[in-house]
């Protein structure tokens, strides 16, 4: 993983509350241990992939401080992964404008022609 990665990751983490493991545990008792979206068993076979359900609580928001129990669901991986789709492919493509943003002038061309950028010589 790259440092960006890494340091991007702990920035993340960041976010969330200390207490997030106490209040993820809560929210998924609340549901009675399975998906509020789907109804799959929290440690059984997931009734659509046949995969073992591991729960988690997702953030209806996106707002990782957020921890207000409406805006709190347990869900499946595969309920989960879906809901955040869409915001996940919006955060990458406001990361892959983020970096051509960043690439010096004449740079995003010498970049595509595999060659060094002129340096305004």
């Amino acid at each position: 993983m790259s440092p960006e990665a890494r340091a991007y990751r702990r920035a993340l983490r960041a976010r969330y509350p200390r207490n997030w493991k106490r209040i993820s545990r809560w929210v998924i008792t609340r549901a009675g241990y399975r998906c509020e979206a789907f109804g799959a068993e929290q440690g059984k076979p997931h009734p659509a992939s046949g995969s073992t359900v591991i729960l988690g609580a997702a953030h209806l928001d996106h707002r990782l401080e957020n921890v207000s129990p409406d805006k709190l669901r347990a869900w499946c991986q595969r309920c989960h992964l879906r809901y955040d789709h869409p915001h996940h492919l919006a955060q990458i493509k406001a990361n892959r404008l983020a970096r051509l943003a960043a690439v010096p002038p004449g740079g995003l061309l010498a970049l595509m022609l595999g060659t060094a950028p002129d340096r305004g010589r």
